[in-house]
């Protein structure tokens, strides 16, 4: 299974380490949520997860620039955010 967010709808991101989504000291409800989540090259989503690794910044931001919000600096927070979390998608597996 693999689980990417895209929008944090103004949220405080939490940034957990690799390892942290599955521990309850960390956060009770994500543990329960990614508790039989498998992370790494045996895991059922280590090929997607290269293919959204390999997405050029510039793919992600012209497709925001079409997609995304009309605002200018919405636009670069969305497009950034985006990057981020396809970085952490990497990192992560």
């Amino acid at each position: 299974m693999l689980l990417v967010v895209v929008g944090d709808r103004g949220r405080k991101k939490s940034g957990a380490p690799n390892g942290q989504l599955q521990n309850p000291k960390y956060n009770e409800w994500s543990a329960k949520l990614f508790n039989d989540v498998d992370f790494g090259p045996n895991s059922s989503g280590y090929q997607t997860a290269l293919r959204i690794a390999q997405i050029p910044d510039d793919h992600i931001r012209a497709l925001v620039g079409v997609y995304g919000p009309e605002s200018r600096e919405e636009n670069d927070k969305l497009a950034d955010t985006v990057i981020a979390r396809r970085d952490a998608v990497a990192r992560a597996y």
